[in-house]
């Protein structure tokens, strides 16, 4: 049995036309697979490099359990709120 977790990710990369979007993922994801995920979604090649900051201020380790973050993390509002950063990593 898998356990959804609702994520809202914040885009705060500007020239994604895509600001904010809510989806529900298995929480038997790690973040790391859903960095690969968002990556694909968005289009960002390897080059660049995305952060996934928990409720704009922490940012945890890719091996990390979507559950394990959303029980740590969620909002009052039982949401986990995702913040989207890139970087250029390779020039």
């Amino acid at each position: 049995m898998t356990t959804q977790i609702p994520i809202t990710i914040i885009n705060n990369i500007p020239n994604l036309v895509i600001k904010h979007y809510q989806l529900t993922v298995d929480g038997n994801l790690t973040l790391g697979q859903l960095l690969l995920q968002i990556r694909n979604f968005y289009n960002i090649t390897n080059s660049e490099g995305l952060y996934l900051f928990i409720n704009n201020t922490t940012l945890e380790p890719n091996t990390t359990l979507l559950i394990q973050v959303y029980e740590r993390y969620k909002d009052s509002d039982n949401n986990l709120y995702i913040h989207l950063y890139k970087e250029n990593t390779f020039g």
